[in-house]
């Protein structure tokens, strides 16, 4: 993929790659850091699912604080050896993306332009906001891996993007509203 994105195009101030098992990242990373050393490499991981933060130097691979994210490719039970140390040769930043900003960018990318991504390839471009000032004018790459996201669990990442968002609907609150009329004015007319 690496390769393919360098021959694309040639100049990439940006690499925005999600980390799971490491393989990805560690692969793309040692590539462009080889062949394009100026571009910035920024690996991104789920909230709640980090493995580069265990140590206070943020050096030793392990298992994730918390699991609470969304089951797919950047939530797996423990990073690679290997694969963690590359990464930290190769990566200049490591970002915590929040899931419900992953789940937003989700339906997003399915509502205005009809592609299927799951949790982990949203990440990169969930991840633009928080480095909007720094990227503004470079050329900037996403990886946007993987489509592997099963369209019953759209409801949950509904649920999760307005939970995230500040409103007032509550998780399970969507769910059931396509059962029982009302349901959805309910939660609004309590709160407010």
């Amino acid at each position: 993929m690496a390769v393919e994105i360098l021959e694309d195009q040639p100049k990439v101030d940006y690499l925005f790659v999600p980390v799971g098992g490491g393989g990805l990242a560690s692969g793309a990373g040692t590539y462009f850091k080889t062949m394009s050393p100026s571009t910035k490499i920024i690996g991104l991981e789920p909230e709640g699912a980090s493995f580069h933060d265990r140590s206070p130097e943020g050096r030793q691979a392990g298992h994730p604080r918390q699991h609470r994210t969304l089951r797919d490719g950047a939530a797996v039970k423990r990073v690679g050896d290997l694969t963690f140390r590359i990464c930290r040769e190769v990566l200049d930043d490591m970002h915590l993306v929040p899931e419900g900003k992953i789940c937003s960018t989700i339906l997003k990318l399915y509502n205005e332009d009809a592609i299927v991504v799951e949790p982990a390839g949203a990440m990169s471009i969930a991840a633009l906001d928080d480095y909007a000032e720094e990227i503004k004018g470079k050329i900037v790459v996403c990886i946007v891996s993987g489509s592997n996201n099963d369209i019953d669990r759209m409801q949950e990442i509904k649920e999760r993007s307005l939970h995230t968002k500040g409103s007032t609907l509550f998780p399970g609150s969507l769910r059931t509203a396509a059962r029982r009329p009302q349901t959805v004015r309910e939660p609004c007319a309590r709160t407010g």
